[in-house]
């Protein structure tokens, strides 16, 4: 039973001859990093991003898009490989991606494409791997958050329309474009920053702007005090999805945009979860992996798909509408049938050691998810009693009746899964990039 579940049963589609490169599309794809789907009109949220939502009705939304693991490089190599953590081996931010494996943008590049990539912070930089098959990558970041190692999206943008000054016009272009801007702390331009919040409210650590997602704890903070932090969070959505209508409407004017991705890395906690502080990498709950996410491509109708995707299935579902086989473990989300979706956290930082004295993989120790058959379940190996939690997917997630038989057989998903899992992983930063996390909080 677990290994038919783990397996892919479904039929495959039949191959297409891949069309000649003059015919091939021009592809974007764009990742907002700690992007939560209920500032989303179009997911029934705050409706602060109407050129997300504008862009969705255009293509194929996903109604339940899930991360694998709730950190920026790993979240990031599972889209750009096809691959889970255990297959891709990217633990947490600073760990590099190995050559060895194929990225979409190596797909792309060997099928014709010129490959450029502009990315927000150097979480992302060309030494954690994800530059294989990009002619250009461009991880040069000054300050325009005024903290080095990051820019806002508007500076994005700008070095989006640099770099495709460079770009080969005689071959189809692929496009990454990744941006920072709702990743903590959240300082969003005055402008739009006083749409959302209440300016004349000083919060209980001094006034400033929300410093950083670490800084308080939930139990700490009163309700006017969590209310701005969360509106200060809204701001920093709204003005990052203003930008990313600027740039899908620039790169249409240059006819540049035939085919669209847009997709969050993982989203935030923002005091939903009254165990955890503020932050994303030690939980596996549904603020936190639940990302918002869209498609559209030539021959695609407007819907909503309403069977939970993986963050590691979109690569292979845009490359089954060029007619090129999936990537990794990849499958064509339209097409085929929903297999298990398997969820890890990347901290707290406490159970690497520990993991390390094992010989297990890092985060082996660490909260884990997997979706099945509509249930979500939440296990935490870490605690004494391996506490396990079950929710059923409906129009939201909600808690549902413990049954054990069904928490059984999560768990013995989650086992079978943990059992491919690879060792423990020293990390392999240089200082540059060490430096860099800690100026971004994450070590």
């Amino acid at each position: 039973m677990i290994l038919s579940l783990l397996a892919c049963t479904c039929a495959q589609p039949e191959a297409v001859v891949p069309p000649p490169v003059e015919e091939l599309p021009d592809i974007v794809w764009v990742t907002l990093d700690t992007t939560r789907v209920d500032r989303f009109g179009s997911y029934g949220g705050a409706d602060v991003t109407p050129n997300f939502d504008r862009l969705a009705a255009r293509g194929v939304r996903f109604k339940w898009l899930l991360t694998h693991i709730p950190a920026t490089l790993p979240a990031h190599s599972s889209m750009f490989t096809g691959l889970d953590p255990h297959a891709h081996q990217v633990p947490a931010n600073g760990y590099a991606l190995a050559e060895e494996l194929e990225t979409l943008a190596e797909r792309l590049a060997g099928m014709g494409y010129d490959t450029i990539a502009v990315v927000g912070a150097s979480v992302l930089e060309s030494a954690m791997g994800l530059d294989q098959g990009f002619r250009i990558y461009d991880d040069e970041l000054g300050d325009s958050k005024k903290r080095r190692f990051e820019d806002r999206a508007d500076v994005v943008n700008e070095r989006v329309w640099a770099a495709l000054e460079e770009r080969d016009s005689s071959r189809p272009l692929f496009l990454w474009v990744h941006y920072f801007d709702a990743h903590a702390p959240y300082e969003a331009p005055m402008e739009w920053h006083e749409q959302h919040v209440d300016t004349s409210y000083v919060p209980s650590w001094g006034a400033g702007p929300f410093a950083t997602g670490d800084t308080a704890s939930f139990k700490d903070l009163t309700p006017e005090d969590l209310a701005f932090v969360r509106n200060s969070y809204t701001a920093e959505v709204a003005w990052q999805d203003h930008n990313l209508g600027l740039l899908i409407d620039g790169l249409e004017e240059r006819d540049l945009v035939e085919a669209l991705v847009v997709m969050a890395d993982h989203g935030d906690l923002l005091g939903d979860a009254p165990d955890l502080r503020f932050g994303h990498a030690a939980s596996v709950s549904l603020p936190v992996i639940r990302v918002p996410g869209m498609l559209w491509a030539p021959g695609l109708n407007a819907s909503v798909l309403e069977r939970p995707v993986a963050n590691s299935e979109l690569a292979s579902t845009l490359l089954a509408r060029l007619g090129w086989e999936a990537l990794g473990q990849g499958e064509d989300a339209l097409t085929t049938q929903a297999r298990p979706i398997f969820v890890e956290a990347t901290k707290p930082k406490i159970l690497g050691p520990k993991a390390q004295e094992q010989g297990l993989w890092n985060n082996l120790l660490k909260k884990r998810a997997v979706l099945w058959n509509d249930r979500y379940l939440v296990y935490a190996p870490q605690l004494k009693n391996r506490a396990a939690r079950l929710w059923a997917l409906g129009t939201e997630m909600r808690e549902t009746e413990q049954d054990e038989v069904l928490i059984t057989e999560g768990r013995a998903l989650l086992q079978a899964w943990d059992d491919q899992a690879p060792g423990y992983r020293e990390p392999d930063m240089n200082p540059t990039t060490r430096r860099a996390l800690e100026a971004l909080g994450y070590l």
